[in-house]
């Protein structure tokens, strides 16, 4: 291919041992002249340079003909490893839009560790109660990466545009904030979110460059300059994008208000405008209401005796 990435067919030489990888799906080749097998590299291996292209770089993005073969090659090395190693695949995990395994990792990498032997590694992945990271004597890597993987969990940018909640796993859906996260351009955003859909945003444009939102799907919106009122940019709940030209220094904010003069509704039209959102207590969605206990039905708390 053009941009240098290649795959190969997955032939089995892993063994049973293959984490979801059947026999004959593609793989992105990891060495140039060597093919994929158990020998040329190691399954569960902490080293997965082959998926740079993924991240940090996104020459594979989720719509790229690659991505499954990239999927294939994350499965194989599985989740448990050492800290730095984990917290790369938090990120990879995360810009494959694949919340449920980037939070998977995320939960492995905050487990409390055993006390380092070389015989336990990488049973005893994890952080000490001092939440530094265990690897000896520690990884600072495995800190920072990790929380590296939970912006890219909240917010991903790059290729010129800022995308909300890219990776939400289902346990942080029913409410959530971030106060100060930086995006590519030059920006600073503070939002919240209820039941997986942004409430509350303000853009805090630094160098005044041009701002491309994409928003999670199904809801209109518009962005106002907080200083004028202006409306700057609207957008239908099918596209939820927002391109909008900002001055630096100047804040904009969301809003879902209809407004006469381009129609913008605030009607949702994701599923959840049509059926009640349901949570445990821990914040874990549910599908029907428990028989007993306490729950959440659309931000209220529910009682069943």
């Amino acid at each position: 291919m053009d941009d240098g990435l290649h795959t190969e067919v997955y032939d089995g030489s892993y063994g049973t041992k293959s984490n979801g990888v059947e026999e004959g799906e593609l793989l992105l080749r990891e060495w140039k002249n060597f093919a994929c097998t158990e020998a040329a590299s190691e399954q569960q291996h902490r080293h997965i340079s082959h998926l740079m292209c993924l991240y940090p770089f996104n020459s594979i993005t989720p719509s790229h003909q690659l991505m499954p073969a990239a999927i294939n090659s994350m499965k194989l090395r599985g989740e448990r490893n050492t800290g730095w190693a984990m917290a790369w695949k938090i990120n990879l995990w995360a810009r494959a839009r694949r919340s449920d395994m980037a939070y998977s990792i995320l939960r492995t990498a905050l487990n409390h560790a055993k006390i380092y032997s070389p015989s336990t590694l990488p049973s005893n992945a994890g952080v000490y109660y001092n939440l530094l990271d265990a690897h000896p004597p520690f990884q600072i890597d495995g800190n920072f990466g990790a929380c590296a993987g939970i912006a890219e969990m909240l917010l991903q940018s790059y290729a010129d545009t800022l995308r909300l909640l890219p990776a939400l796993p289902a346990e942080w859906e029913q409410s959530g904030h971030v106060r100060g996260i930086r995006g590519e351009g030059g920006f600073e955003l503070d939002y919240e979110w209820e039941d997986a859909s942004v409430t509350q945003l303000t853009v805090h444009s630094l160098v005044g460059h041009e701002c491309h939102l994409q928003l999670p799907l199904g809801w209109a919106a518009r962005m106002i300059a907080e200083d004028s009122g202006d409306i700057v940019a609207s957008c239908t709940a099918e596209e939820a994008r927002l391109n909008f030209a900002t001055e630096a220094g100047s804040n904009y904010l969301l809003a879902y208000d209809p407004d006469p003069e381009t129609g913008v509704s605030s009607t949702p039209l994701s599923p959840t405008s049509h059926h009640p959102t349901l949570f445990d207590i821990t914040g874990r969605r549910l599908t029907t209401p428990p028989a007993h206990g306490i729950y959440i039905r659309n931000g209220k708390k529910m009682v069943v005796k």
